[in-house]
């Protein structure tokens, strides 16, 4: 079959035409038009799609040099032969140089057939080269429009001068493009530390066939500002000579987010480590406590060994006082929170921070009126301050100017994003503000660990802004501190805050300490077993008393009738103390309760039991307080006291 050839004439003689036509059928299967004026010619052209175009050089109303001219403001490319009756090697070389792909005489049409294949294959071929230009230059747009418009930063660098860098690169270091093109060189935004290794980088990635290691250093910008980079590159070629293209990340948000991240990590750990410690400690502190109570009321107040059992019951208050902030940090201490104003906090121990610092430092208060309440242990509060105000004085041994503040505030999504551990939402905020020596870098980032401390020896323990930190935590806040050397230091406590109405405290009166109830204890320590026994039946108690949960349920089985009260451990092995309390009152509804512990591994669960009414002794507890506690729960005081909102 042959193939098909849509083909304009352009000639006045339709004899000449149809010549034509024969001579085409030969090798093609020809569909035809002929036109003699310019207005047929557009017309045609409009309304068809030819393949070649033959016309007659000279035409009573028209002409072939007309008709090129035609096709080339169409911006039409169709071959186009001049086939004509005149011979003459000037005519054709104008004809040629007008646009003409070919010049037949009309007495000669051997050469019509392959003048006519050659111009269609180089049609063809020019019509690929065509979409394969504006396929580059359509890729080429989109290639310099991601490169633009890039959040990563894109570099050429070629004898390490910038060839190019994308509108990002500059950002980066806050130069416009212009200004590090064609003359800026790589090490010149390389602080000097880092040069020699930036240097070496580069080298190796020029001998590399493939993309080069990363490299990782600290650059400069045009206002001074430290950066932490991270930049990849591969080597490519330039002009014929070797070159570097690669990509650039600002990372200082990322890693200065990575090293909180870290730090609260860290925290975390220790807290968990510290809380492990005071657990055991208490019960050490409970038996030792406990005994040296009892060693001096057995003994003469004037006797040599009184005052030597005085000492050994002083140094066990003081680990007490160190245990407790151990368990702060850790954020494992039973607390009972409460609705209350953070300014009549401050207000009522204002004096006592005056007393604190010292009359070498000034202090001033700046308390916003229309603060929300927040719900938290108030002794807690106080110990925030208490630490913050210390710690700021420490820091102005020749004197200065402190200030606390508290207002409203609010955390957005931009301060959480850069702030790990903090969230969204209201909260109040308080400050502590000096003006004093400020820390380094590297102090702030061991600030809150616990035991860490830049004073001399022999002047604190390290523990009291870690008691803060656990303390922020666990009420659901957060710390950030800002310092310089040399200007000074301001801590930002943000606490959640509440919009309801504190309820007023009513006064419960006291009951004798005594009784001849019976109680059930378990507690899995024997030590703090005997000490409890010890107490409770010098003060008329009946007492049964077993280190295990278990052997608890048996003794309530046989027993339950004469059991007026079970005071039970929270954390022990085989069953806690609320499963114990919950399995023991199912059996006897009036049994009364009181748990004890130095901490709790479920303590947000166990703060609701609590919540509900049920009275709690932490350890490690001196022997007065926990007749009282017993006393009062007997005498069903404890939930007098939880109706009217008064601290346990």
């Amino acid at each position: 079959m042959k193939p098909p050839l849509r083909i304009l004439i352009i000639d006045d003689s339709p004899e000449d035409a149809v010549l034509l036509v024969r001579e085409l059928k030969k090798e093609f299967s020809p569909a035809m038009e002929r036109v003699e004026t310019e207005e047929a010619m557009l017309s045609a052209i409009e309304k068809g799609k030819w393949d070649v175009v033959v016309s007659d050089y000279v035409m009573p109303e028209f002409s072939g040099l007309a008709a090129i001219s035609i096709l080339h403001q169409q911006n039409r490319d169709l071959p186009f032969i001049m086939v004509s009756g005149q011979m003459g090697e000037e005519l054709a070389v104008e004809a040629m140089r007008a646009g003409a792909h070919d010049y037949l005489v009309k007495g000669n049409l051997s050469r019509l057939i392959p003048a006519i294949k050659r111009e269609l294959k180089e049609a063809s071929d020019r019509d690929k080269r065509r979409k394969a230009e504006a396929a580059l230059h359509a890729t080429e747009a989109r290639f310099k429009s991601l490169v633009e418009q890039s959040l990563v930063g894109i570099y050429l660098l070629q004898d390490g001068i910038f060839s190019y860098v994308n509108p990002k690169f500059a950002e980066i270091f806050n130069f416009q493009q212009s200004e590090l093109v064609d003359g800026r060189a790589l090490l010149d935004l390389v602080i000097d530390e880092d040069r020699q290794a930036v240097s070496e980088i580069c080298e190796t990635i020029l001998g590399y066939s493939d993309k080069g290691p990363p490299c990782y250093f600290r650059g400069q910008g045009k206002c001074g500002k430290d950066l932490q980079l991270e930049m990849h590159g591969t080597k490519t070629e330039l002009n014929g000579r070797p070159a570097i293209i690669g990509t650039l990340l600002d990372i200082t948000e990322r890693k200065k987010a990575f090293e909180q991240l870290r730090q609260a990590q860290k925290m975390e750990a220790l807290g968990q480590l510290a809380g492990g410690i005071a657990h055991d400690f208490n019960n050490l502190l409970t038996i030792i406590n406990g005994y040296s109570t009892l060693l001096l009321r057995s003994l003469d107040r004037e006797s040599p060994q009184h005052q030597e059992a005085e000492q050994i019951l002083k140094a066990g208050d003081r680990a007490a006082d160190l245990t407790r902030q151990l368990l702060t940090f850790s954020r494992r201490q039973i607390l009972a929170p409460r609705m209350l104003n953070l300014n009549d906090q401050i207000r009522g121990i204002e004096k006592m921070l005056h007393r604190v610092v010292g009359e070498h430092i000034y202090l001033e208060t700046s308390l916003a009126e229309d603060i929300d309440l927040i719900k938290i242990d108030p002794g807690q509060v106080e110990q925030i301050v208490m630490n913050l105000v210390v710690n700021a004085g420490d820091a102005m041994k020749d004197g200065g100017m402190m200030s606390i503040a508290t207002t409203n505030a609010e955390i957005d999504q931009s301060f959480a994003s850069t702030h790990p551990g903090s969230v969204m939402g209201g909260y109040v905020m308080l400050a502590v503000t000096d003006n004093g020596t400020g820390m380094t870098e590297e102090v702030k980032s061991r600030l809150f660990e616990p035991f860490f401390t830049t004073k001399e020896m022999g002047r604190g323990t390290g523990l009291g802004l870690a008691t803060v930190y656990g303390i922020v935590k666990q009420n659901g806040g957060y710390i950030d501190v800002a310092s310089e050397l040399e200007k000074g230091t301001t801590f930002r406590i943000y606490l959640p805050r509440l919009k309801q109405q504190n309820t007023p405290v009513k006064l419960v009166p006291e009951v004798p300490a005594e009784g001849s109830h019976t109680i059930l204890v378990v507690e899995d320590e024997p030590g703090v077993l005997n000490l409890v026994t010890h107490t409770l039946k010098n003060k008329g108690f009946n007492i049964i008393g077993t280190t295990d949960p278990l052997e608890a349920l048996e003794i309530f089985d046989q027993r339950g009738n004469e059991i007026d009260l079970l005071l039970s451990d929270v954390v022990m092995p085989f069953m806690n103390g609320p499963k114990l309390a919950e399995a023991l009152t199912q059996k006897n509804s009036a049994l009364k309760v009181i748990f004890m512990s130095g901490h709790t591994d479920d303590k947000v669960n166990f703060e609701k039991i609590l919540e509900n009414g049920t009275p709690f002794i932490a350890k490690p507890f001196t022997n007065g307080a926990l007749v009282t506690k017993i006393a009062r729960t007997l005498a069903n005081l404890e939930d007098r006291i939880t109706e009217l909102g008064a601290d346990r």
